[in-house]
């Protein structure tokens, strides 16, 4: 895999947290952070738009989620006001899923949920300046309600419209996120699971996925220390959730299943949603690719031919609880599970 390295100078703070202030000061249009709990993502991303004056939009996945924080008591700007004096005030709408974040009577940014966007068309967003998607990745145990990223994909249509179209710069996006499970649609939606995964496995803290794309991935190995040696992590370090939080992993299902295969040394026998089904030409095992090599038959994405599919093709689950199947990649990993789970 060739990814571009980008080295961000200051990336980090006196104090060991992201200086975003050099991360938004890249010129991407899209703006991905995967990194440790506590690190500064959000305290510094909402302190970078008052400084700049730059209005947003913040999203939390679920309604529940943003409203919370909007509330007097769990105000996202809560630290900022006592740290830098801003005194921004929260208003939340219950009955339409949306609240203000105000500065001396001035809009600073508005905060919503994608869940309440999902249904959401028409609206004029014209005065925002970001998207900011705040935890992003959802936790393993979260119900899932909708396509996020279809949501989001629609959510940043409605609010940037034809502004590129017309010669406008878009309204950028931040998305930012503790690793957590690297199985979540917005991951495979951007097709990026795979570039976090080699990030990952090497230690690089930052790549241009495309012109458009700016990953990150921060170590952050000063901060990270310091957290260490506190009463939670001390308590918890051999648990999932310190490698999560703290060692930013992401987890992986089946690792040892994703490898690249001579497409030469099997058949395809059918295509839906995006990946091709191979069987081995002389054992039993099944490989499943992005890649279509001959003619394998094709469903439609429609429900009436994924039930098709399942009635066609009842041996490949099987295969896979038997540990048979073989991905050629993370993304064509998650689009199975997706279908499957």
């Amino acid at each position: 895999m060739n990814y571009k390295i980008i080295e961000i100078p200051g990336l980090y703070t006196s104090s060991g947290y992201l200086n975003m202030e050099a991360i938004l000061a890249q010129p991407y249009p899209f703006i991905i952070i995967v990194a440790l709990r506590g690190g500064g993502k959000t305290y510094g991303a909402l302190s970078w738009m008052v400084d700049h004056k730059q209005r947003f939009l913040y999203f939390r996945r679920t309604r529940n989620a943003a409203e919370i924080a909007a509330t007097a008591e769990f105000n996202l700007f809560k630290k900022l006001n006592a740290d830098k004096n801003y005194g921004i005030k929260t208003s939340y709408n219950s009955k339409l899923g949306v609240g203000t974040f105000t500065r001396e009577e001035d809009i600073a940014g508005y905060i919503t949920s994608l869940s309440t966007f999902a249904t959401l068309r028409s609206i004029d967003g014209s005065d925002i300046d970001w998207l900011l998607f705040d935890e992003f990745i959802p936790q393993p145990e979260e119900t899932r309600r909708y396509d996020a990223f279809i949501a989001w994909s629609h959510a940043d249509e409605t609010i940037n419209r034809n502004r590129e179209a017309d010669g406008l710069p878009p309204a950028r996006r931040l998305l930012m996120a503790n690793s957590d499970q690297i199985y979540g649609e917005i991951i495979a939606g951007y097709d990026i699971g795979d570039a976090y995964l080699w990030m990952q496995e090497t230690g690089t803290e930052a790549v241009e996925f495309s012109p458009d794309m700016l990953l990150l991935r921060p170590g952050m190995k000063d901060l990270q220390e310091r957290k260490r040696d506190t009463s939670l992590y001390r308590v918890t370090a051999r648990s999932d959730f310190s490698r999560v939080a703290l060692e930013n992993e992401f987890r992986i299902e089946d690792r040892e299943r994703i490898r690249k295969q001579p497409l030469n040394e099997y058949q395809a026998f059918c295509r839906i949603r995006g990946i091709t089904f191979y069987k081995h030409k002389t054992l039993q095992k099944m490989y499943v690719s992005r890649r279509t090599k001959g003619r394998p038959k094709s469903y439609a994405d429609t429900d009436s031919d994924f039930k098709r599919f399942l009635n066609d093709n009842p041996g490949i689950w099987p295969c896979y609880l038997n540990k048979r199947l073989i991905f050629e990649d993370l993304g064509a990993q998650q689009i199975f599970l997706r279908l499957f789970t």
